[in-house]
């Protein structure tokens, strides 16, 4: 944007440039992860849908399969929940570090700059 003094004469020009690299490896981060919860997701509840069905279609007449069956299940539950547990400890983990962003607000600058004069020394 070009700079002007009160004449309408350029005084040299604004460029604002901001760094992109960080912003596009945290994006590539949260795909990876996301791809990676999914898939850490999906496994037990597979295993879980497995063994539940196999249960419905009668495995449950045999007590020792029944048992081994349930203990899998189990297992992948607590997988499931702890799984869980650290996606919310994650999301408290973000929403603390976004609590530490300073807020920015909009004002306006004329009476500001209009109490400024350079014929004043600095304070």
């Amino acid at each position: 944007t070009p700079l002007l003094d009160a004449t309408g004469n350029s005084i040299g020009a604004l460029i604002v440039m901001t760094d992109m690299t960080r912003i596009y490896r945290l994006e590539n981060m949260r795909r990876d992860f996301a791809a990676n919860v999914s898939h850490e997701l999906k496994t037990p509840i597979t295993s879980i849908k497995g063994y539940v069905e196999t249960l419905l279609d009668g495995a449950l007449d045999n007590k020792k399969d029944a048992r081994r069956f349930l203990e899998i299940v189990s297992r992948q539950t607590n997988r499931l929940d702890a799984i869980i547990d650290d996606l919310l400890t994650l999301s408290r983990i973000e929403d603390n570090t976004k609590k530490d962003t300073i807020d920015l607000d909009r004002q306006e600058i004329c009476p500001a700059v209009a109490g400024t004069s350079r014929d004043q020394p600095a304070h």
